[in-house]
């Protein structure tokens, strides 16, 4: 996967994902030993593709500065703006499928880049906490969606008062 383009140093990466909610559930050397592996913090440039829809890759991304665009039908479809402690390509990673939208970076973007190569790499500690927080934003997600289907279900209008029925005879 991407390792052409340019990475984060190690003091970076640690600034930034200090500042972040995401890992706030882990200790001083869990965060060391994560940006240990600070080649696979990722800068991209604004207007670059970071996931083609179709696509099979086996990697996910955790957003941890700036902003990205999700969408599909080759940018027609416009599904999500993601920001940073969001993440993505996390269904292909986990049903070895094909990617289901193109993600392109809105303004200059860092994001980790999840893959197995690091995971078996990383404590079952480390491993744990990071599979808590993507489920919990997971079922986040899902009640968001939830709320939106609801919202766009028509609702049966309540009668008030008499209801006159009509029965026309035919001839």
């Amino acid at each position: 996967m991407r390792m052409k383009g340019r990475t984060l140093n190690r003091d970076m990466a640690l600034e930034i994902i200090n500042r972040l909610s995401f890992f706030k559930r882990f200790t001083l050397p869990e965060k060391e030993k994560l940006v240990g592996y600070h080649q696979h913090f990722c800068i991209f440039d604004k207007g670059e593709v970071i996931t083609h829809e179709g696509k099979v890759e086996s990697t996910f991304f955790i957003l941890i500065s700036g902003q990205v665009s999700v969408t599909r039908d080759h940018g027609s479809v416009h599904l999500a703006t993601l920001k940073p402690e969001d993440f993505f390509g996390e269904i292909s990673f986990l049903t070895q499928s094909a990617r289901t939208a193109t993600v392109t970076a809105d303004e200059e973007s860092i994001a980790i880049l999840v893959d197995n190569s690091l995971l078996i790499t990383l404590s079952p500690e480390i491993r744990e906490k990071i599979k808590d927080k993507i489920i919990e934003k997971l079922a986040e997600r899902l009640d968001r969606m939830n709320k939106m289907v609801m919202g766009s279900t028509v609702k049966p209008r309540s009668v008030t008062g008499p209801v006159e029925i009509r029965v026309e005879e035919t001839g």
